[in-house]
């Protein structure tokens, strides 16, 4: 089967105060391709900024490069929006990402965007820095365009929320090859 395994790549783009959640994503992606790649062929690669080699130019554009070449698209909030990309256009790298992400599904229709928020605990105005209003305006935004994302509260929330999208995305591509193979047997004679 690793003759024909089929990679999905999914870029997961979050600020560096979500490092016990990127964790988790690659345990579920790991649990995942212990259970597809050899029975089915499938495997999710996860691509993100903590995977790039060192190399010469602006970090951002060569961590876009993965975003350019993602087939699903995971960022995922709490507290911090992120540090400067070095564009002027962007505050942060995952508004960069994200941003990147849509204008590119817009234009052919991939990758598949999936957005989440993990529960914000506000107990007094201090709580709420530079960076978590941009958080919250950001999410603001998005629910203004109508777009839905999901919550999480926990790192076994957000499991199970990344077990399904992912399985489920799984689960969709291998739907979309059955009936491919099955369309090219129906018309060989």
């Amino acid at each position: 089967m690793s003759d024909n395994l089929k990679v999905v790549q999914v870029f997961i783009a979050s600020p560096n105060d979500l490092v016990d959640e990127r964790r988790a994503i690659k345990e579920v992606a790991d649990d995942l391709n212990a259970a597809f790649s050899k029975t089915i062929g499938l495997q999710i690669q996860l691509l993100g900024w903590e995977d790039r080699l060192p190399g010469y130019g602006r970090a951002q554009a060569q961590i876009n490069e993965d975003v350019d070449r993602a087939d699903l698209f995971v960022g995922f909030l709490w507290r911090r929006w992120g540090s400067d990309p070095g564009n002027p256009k962007y505050s942060s790298g995952f508004e960069e990402e994200f941003n990147r992400a849509v204008e590119r599904r817009e234009k052919s229709g991939s990758p598949e965007i999936s957005l989440f928020f993990k529960e914000v605990s506000i107990k007094s105005p201090s709580d709420l820095d530079d960076q978590l209003k941009r958080v919250l305006e950001f999410r603001e935004a998005v629910a203004a365009k109508k777009l839905l994302f999901g919550d999480f509260t926990n790192i076994e929330d957000w499991k199970k929320r990344t077990w399904k999208l992912l399985h489920g995305h799984l689960l969709r591509l291998l739907k979309t090859t059955m009936e491919s193979q099955n369309r090219g047997q129906a018309e060989s004679p």
